[in-house]
């Protein structure tokens, strides 16, 4: 069995939302000073991957660690620490700060600039006409997800942030 980490840690926010040039100063830094490499939608980055693991951003500006496969929580937990320990560095280099919430109350949803993903704009004329809560979660919310692999290729995914924030506490 095996574990991949999705996370969206803490909501990336200042006073306003960052826009997009200011996010993707993060992404230049982490592939500057910590060997990421980039990804690119045509010639725009829209993340940074390494060793399995890749950094994206999200409709909102919410940055979302895609875990690599790994046999442990602990592999896990060692994952986001470092994760947390180069945005972090990054952040205060660059005067941004990370908030860990799931989500964001303050911003109202025209307030926070919507990341230049292709798909982020289809979604956000789409979302409206399904429900009343879908750019909700796009632009103001964050969580964890876990996926447990069952060696066949096989992946089921669980939103369990409080069981695995608590795991995660406890084992790190």
């Amino acid at each position: 069995m095996s574990l991949s980490m999705l996370h969206d840690p803490p909501l990336l926010r200042a006073c306003p939302p960052l826009p997009a040039a200011r996010t993707h100063q993060v992404f230049s830094k982490l592939t500057e000073r910590f060997g990421w490499q980039p990804m690119k939608e045509g010639e725009l980055v829209i993340g940074v991957q390494m060793d399995g693991q890749s950094v994206t951003l999200e409709p909102g500006g919410q940055f979302e660690l895609s875990g690599a496969p790994v046999a442990t929580l602990h592999q896990t937990c060692a994952e986001v620490n470092s994760h947390l320990y180069q945005v972090k560095t990054i952040g205060e280099e660059l005067g941004i700060a990370f908030l860990g919430i799931g989500f964001d109350p303050k911003w109202r949803i025209e307030e926070i600039p919507i990341m230049p993903k292709n798909r982020y704009r289809l979604m956000k004329s789409y979302m409206p006409t399904v429900g009343s809560m879908g750019l909700d979660m796009m632009f103001r919310t964050s969580t964890v997800q876990v996926g447990v692999g069952t060696g066949q290729g096989k992946w089921h995914t669980a939103n369990v942030q409080t069981v695995v924030h608590a795991s995660i506490r406890d084992c790190c």
